[in-house]
C-alpha cells in the first residue's frame, strides 16, 4: 500500500496490481542500458582486451597485464603489464584503446560483433584492430589477404561504417 500511495503522488494512475509489472519494467530498461553500453565494449567479467595490456600493442607485443596493475576506464577495467605502460596509457586513455569496442575488425566489415583472440592484432596508423582465431579460421590472415584486392584503408572505412551502423542501431 507505501508504494501505491508513493506512486500515486507522482501522478501515475495504475491499479495496483499492474506495479510489479511497471517496477519489472523499469528494472528492465535500467539493466538494458546498462547492457547496451557493455556491449558496445567486448569485455568478460568487466575486463577489456581479455586481460591483456592495450599499450603493449602499440611496442608490436601482445602481453598479458597483470590484474593488480590496472585502471578503469568508461566502466572497463584494463591490466597493464608495467607500472610505465599504465601510466602512459592513463595520459591519453583514448590512443590505447582497440577500435570496434575491441570486437573483431574482420567481422566487422559484415557488421558482426565477434570475439576476438589478443594475440592476433594490428596496429594501423596508431590504431589497434584485434582479430578473432580460433576454430573458423584466423581473419588476421583473411584481413591480410583481402589487401591482394584493396586498401586497407578501404577495409577500415567500411568496417568503421558498420561499427556506426551498429552504435547507432542499438540506441535507437
Amino acid at each position: 500500500m507505501r508504494v501505491q500511495s508513493s506512486i500515486l503522488t507522482l501522478g501515475l494512475n495504475v491499479p495496483f496490481f499492474h506495479l510489479p509489472i511497471m517496477a519489472m519494467g523499469m528494472v528492465a530498461l535500467v539493466v538494458s542500458t546498462a547492457s547496451a553500453r557493455n556491449q558496445l565494449i567486448n569485455v568478460e567479467d568487466g575486463i577489456g582486451i581479455k586481460g591483456y595490456d592495450p599499450v603493449a600493442y602499440f611496442e608490436g607485443e601482445a602481453i598479458e597485464g597483470n590484474p593488480s596493475i590496472f585502471t578503469d576506464f568508461d566502466d572497463v577495467r584494463y591490466h597493464f603489464s608495467t607500472n610505465e605502460r599504465k601510466k602512459q596509457f592513463l595520459l591519453s586513455p583514448k590512443t590505447f584503446l582497440p577500435q570496434f569496442g575491441g570486437y573483431c575488425a574482420y567481422a566487422m566489415l559484415e557488421g558482426e560483433k565477434v570475439d576476438v583472440d589478443p594475440k592476433a592484432f594490428k596496429v594501423v596508423n596508431q590504431k589497434l584492430y584485434l582479430f578473432y582465431d580460433g576454430f573458423f579460421g584466423d581473419t588476421l590472415k583473411k584481413w591480410n589477404h583481402l589487401l591482394l584486392e584493396q586498401p586497407e584503408a578501404e577495409l577500415i572505412r567500411r568496417a568503421d561504417s558498420q561499427w556506426k551502423s551498429l552504435n547507432h542501431a542499438e540506441f535507437d
